[in-house]
């Protein structure tokens, strides 16, 4: 039996819908990813010594990967609530539609709380491995994982919609727009 599924767009969401959950994952992107460097600030202001704290938190400086990295993952973690903000209409559809929409926007919860709070313990841990010298071979070794996380996370969240929507066209073209939109996202680190 071959069971069809609408193919994802605008009209499909709602252009209320499709364009208000961007605007919010963009503002949310924007939060996330302010939230990120300053608890990682703090946590190597704090790890490193108590003793001029907030000199060494206003005078830390990131390079330009680590925060595109950041921006990939806090870009990312938005995606999940955008994903739940176009998968929360579900009346007047068939009972197996709208079981598959709700196993989604609870699963991109899930995802959401556990990369954050999965980043928020590594990110301690790491601090304390740079104390302890094996900071750089940190770096070369597990420097994919950086990529690989939000990558993650973002292709499961067009997963999720996948199962609801017919969507390869719409998850090839958000790839690139992901990349942009994270390195703009990044670049507002120096605005601050």
């Amino acid at each position: 039996m071959n069971r069809y599924k609408p193919t994802f767009s605008i009209r499909e969401i709602g252009k209320v819908r499709f364009y208000g959950g961007v605007l919010f994952g963009l503002l949310q992107s924007l939060v996330v990813f302010h939230f990120l460097i300053s608890i990682i600030k703090s946590e190597f202001t704090f790890t490193t010594g108590y003793y001029d704290g907030w000199d060494l938190y206003f005078k830390f400086e990131f390079d330009s990967w680590t925060l595109y990295i950041i921006a990939l993952i806090s870009v990312s973690l938005s995606f999940c609530f955008i994903t739940q903000f176009w998968l929360s209409l579900s009346t007047g559809q068939k009972r197996s539609r709208r079981f598959k929409k709700l196993k989604a926007r609870t699963q991109t919860y899930f995802i959401f709380f556990f990369i954050l709070a999965a980043l928020l313990k590594v990110s301690e841990d790491v601090f304390l491995l740079y104390l302890d010298g094996f900071g750089p071979y940190f770096e070369q070794e597990y420097n994919l994982i950086a990529i690989l996380l939000p990558s993650y996370v973002f292709l499961y969240n067009w997963n999720m919609i996948a199962t609801v929507y017919q969507s390869l066209k719409a998850q090839l073209l958000s790839i690139p727009i992901w990349l942009g939109v994270s390195y703009l996202i990044s670049l507002t680190y120096y605005l601050i």
